[in-house]
């Protein structure tokens, strides 16, 4: 009993030190944005559909034709949530008070590409993730004239993209001038919208724990 709860301890120890590992590299930054995009990406979207059915959840989840429906969302929303994560990051990187410095741009596109192309290529796909890949390096390069956007604001994207793919959705969807859905399925578009915001403010939150700008900075200024 002894032996197991030391194991225990140790292990939660080891974890806890892992999980607050410095972002100090690409590969740090990458295994950390790919974890929090597929958690953020498949947990958002798995639970309004879960709490969305209800008791006919035990049926639709176990249909191929949803399961298929499913797949197709949680990969649009990886790829958007991944570069709205980027996006996040690109702000905590900045030196105060700067703008129109694109010193890590090709740097994060290029982390960008990375991930996306270590990814199995889904078959309905077939166009690749390329104009995704562009989309991305032209927000990122219309933000850098700006001063960094928080991150809920930048998760808009995000959150419209997992909703206009999630498998169950009624009614008219209309569009604000930010970029926010609405409509007579507001109520469903705002669950989907709080939840994808509230896992990027705790992205970020999490992130200003680990990062070390002056050495990430570095690191992606010379990839």
């Amino acid at each position: 009993m002894g032996l197991q709860s030391g194991f225990a301890d140790f292990l939660r120890g080891y974890l806890r030190r892992w999980r607050a590992a410095p972002i100090l590299t690409i590969p740090d930054l990458k295994l950390f944005v790919y974890e929090r995009t597929s958690l953020l990406s498949q947990r958002a979207s798995h639970e309004f559909c879960r709490n969305a059915l209800g008791f006919y959840g035990q049926v639709a989840f176990h249909d191929d034709r949803f399961q298929e429906s499913m797949r197709i969302c949680r990969w649009e929303s990886f790829v958007a949530v991944l570069a709205d994560m980027l996006l996040v990051i690109e702000g905590e990187l900045r030196r105060e008070g700067t703008v129109g410095d694109r010193t890590i741009v090709p740097g994060l596109v290029g982390l960008f590409r990375a991930i996306m192309a270590e990814q199995e290529l889904p078959a309905y796909r077939t166009e690749g993730w390329e104009k995704d890949i562009d989309l991305f390096e032209a927000r990122l390069l219309a933000a850098i004239e700006a001063p960094p956007k928080p991150a809920h604001k930048i998760a808009i994207r995000s959150a419209k993209r997992m909703f206009e793919t999630i498998p169950i959705q009624i009614g008219v969807k209309t569009e604000t001038k930010d970029g926010a859905l609405t409509g007579a399925d507001a109520a469903d578009y705002q669950a989907v919208s709080g939840a994808v915001k509230f896992g990027m403010v705790a992205f970020l939150q999490d992130l200003r724990r680990r990062l070390r700008p002056a050495e990430l900075r570095a690191a992606l200024a010379a990839a």
